[in-house]
């Protein structure tokens, strides 16, 4: 300390500020056919990359959910009425520390206002509450969706980087979507666990409103184990739970806080209670 202080005079009160200089980490390059089934598969190598960044936590919600918002845009939209084209997700990481994220595709821009699915503007409203800034280019040659956001990354020692990097990495198919009915309970509940995107949302819908009657029986619907829920997904719960209202009965949306099924509806303004509504009785 003595060295650190020098001749200063000061004896206490010091404050140690310690910098790493890391090499710039290689960019992010996907690029899959434009297909629902694929969304899967944009989301798990995105996952990897943060990972490898050093990005975790909440800030990981938040890019996997607008890129995967955009990314469904592009599937959903970009080659409507032509032969599905190729959706292609970019990243890297800038000097600055931002997470600067492209979604490309050589499809046609439709204007939310003459598309007759509302989801669309839902999405992209999504994204903008979800990162610090989203930027949207389109011209004959496709569209450009471009977000920025800066994540927190925490410094970290050479010898912890060796060892994260030997750890085994989760496999893409470790997310599955199940729908479980879940009869021990006191009160009509479902737990929905995996992704809700757009190549879910259907099934998600059918099975919601064969289980409530077409919207005549109440019930909870435990979304703790929703890993992802896209603007596909809000779509599909907002009209379930509209149908209960009208029939006087309750579809019970529960997602503790700090899912991500938690964050997604806050920022759609879908009611949801963040405490199990069933109490202890399961």
């Amino acid at each position: 300390m003595r060295r650190l202080v020098g001749d200063t005079g000061f004896r206490d009160d010091i404050t140690v500020l310690a910098a790493q200089l890391r090499a710039a980490p290689a960019g992010l390059d996907l690029l899959v056919p434009a297909r629902r089934e694929n969304l899967a598969t944009l989301r798990s190598g995105l996952d990897s990359w943060l990972s490898d960044i050093g990005v975790h936590g909440y800030h990981v919600q938040l890019l996997q959910h607008a890129v995967g918002e955009l990314a469904a845009n592009a599937v959903e939209h970009a080659y409507h009425a032509r032969q599905p084209g190729l959706v292609a997700v970019r990243a890297r990481l800038t000097a600055a520390g931002d997470v600067l994220a492209r979604v490309v595709d050589q499809g046609r821009w439709r204007a939310s206002a003459s598309d007759p699915d509302s989801d669309r503007g839902v999405g992209l409203a999504l994204v903008t509450d979800l990162v610090d800034e989203l930027r949207l280019e389109h011209d004959k040659r496709g569209t450009t969706a471009t977000i920025r956001h800066h994540p927190w990354i925490p410094a970290q020692s050479p010898i912890a980087a060796d060892l994260a990097g030997r750890l085994p990495r989760r496999p893409a198919d470790a997310d599955p979507f199940l729908i479980l009915g879940q009869p021990s309970a006191a009160r009509h509940r479902v737990r929905v666990d995996g992704p809700i995107d757009s190549e879910t949302a259907p099934t998600l819908y059918t099975e919601l409103r064969a289980c409530t009657a077409a919207g005549t029986r109440d019930v909870t619907v435990d979304l703790t184990g929703t890993t992802h829920l896209a603007s596909a997904g809000v779509a599909v719960l907002h009209r379930l739970c509209t149908q209960a209202a009208r029939n006087n009965t309750e579809m019970r949306l529960y997602a503790p806080r700090g899912t991500p099924a938690q964050m997604v509806m806050s920022l759609a303004r879908l009611r949801h209670h963040t405490t199990d509504p069933d109490g202890d009785g399961l």
